[in-house]
């Protein structure tokens, strides 16, 4: 089972695919801590966190939160959806050794970093911040070093749908377990930019399809494309594990099935602070018959 959580929605880069716009904004999380965990307590089974955003290294007292989930929970692994990109000393800067190995302390086991190209001029040109390739590749290292698992989050664009396959060998070399491939959602910034980054269903396929030709070392996950590839690394073929093995929890603690679905309103299945949110979930697990929602 995974839950994701919101922990606030700003951010330091102005990706051109972002479907959330998250450096326009600058709000933490509008739900408790303890919300939090009374949620994820409430749910029986093993259970892997991801703390998300916007970025989730701006969070104030990161360490801090991520030591209170792994004091009061036991059954949990905790991970986290990341630029790679920290704001220190007034500038944007990687992920250093030491901050890396106080979030190792913290028990941080998984990160997922985004990548865009294996091409630094490409990244950099779809983050809109020179140097953050650079930034990126220094934190990979720093978090490795420290035995944090490094994964891809890779959304196909207009930009990489060609020569995808060598963002997967980029990832082999340097010691990532996993490439997510990722649908381009046309929302937020994405829809501003459609016309240079957009892509079609077919175009999407065809870089998975070409994906799964590979001898692939490393572990290939990709959303939106069940009949091709499982949504995640314990799903099933042909089953979409949204809002069952999978639930999203947004900056103002509204509960969806997933973050494709995360702003239609007729996918909301609670709020986080409600007495009977568990009860609720269960009733919304009822409905599904495990078609795709994205």
């Amino acid at each position: 089972m995974e839950i994701h959580f919101e922990i606030g929605n700003q951010c330091l880069l102005k990706c051109r695919h972002c479907s959330s716009m998250a450096s326009e904004l600058k709000e933490q999380k509008k739900y408790p801590e303890q919300d939090m965990i009374q949620l994820i307590k409430s749910i029986e089974g093993k259970k892997d966190i991801y703390l998300t955003g916007g970025e989730p290294l701006l969070y104030t007292n990161l360490d801090r939160m991520l030591n209170n989930l792994r004091i009061q929970i036991s059954d949990i692994r905790l991970g986290m959806f990341t630029t790679g990109i920290v704001w220190d000393s007034g500038e944007a800067r990687s992920i250093s050794e030491e901050y890396a190995g106080k979030l190792a302390d913290c028990d941080l086991k998984v990160c997922y970093l985004s990548v865009y190209s294996h091409l630094e001029q490409e990244h950099d040109w779809m983050t809109r911040l020179q140097g953050s390739y650079k930034m990126l590749n220094e934190s990979i290292c720093h978090l490795q070093a420290v035995g944090i698992e490094t994964r891809f989050n890779s959304v196909v664009t207009r930009k990489n749908m060609f020569y995808f396959n060598d963002i997967i060998e980029f990832a082999e070399n340097i010691g990532i377990t996993e490439v997510r491939i990722l649908k381009l959602i046309k929302h937020g910034r994405a829809k501003e930019c459609w016309d240079e980054i957009g892509v079609t269903e077919q175009y999407y396929k065809n870089v998975i399809r070409n994906a799964l030709k590979r001898k692939n070392k490393l572990r290939i996950t990709a959303s939106g494309a069940i009949d091709m590839l499982s949504c995640r690394n314990d799903c099933k073929r042909n089953i979409c594990p949204a809002g069952a093995e999978l639930i999203y929890v947004v900056n103002n603690g509204d509960i969806f099935p997933c973050a494709s679905v995360k702003k239609k309103a007729e996918y909301k299945i609670g709020n986080i602070g409600e007495i009977d949110i568990v009860k609720k979930w269960y009733m919304f697990q009822t409905e599904l018959n495990g078609e795709m929602l994205c």
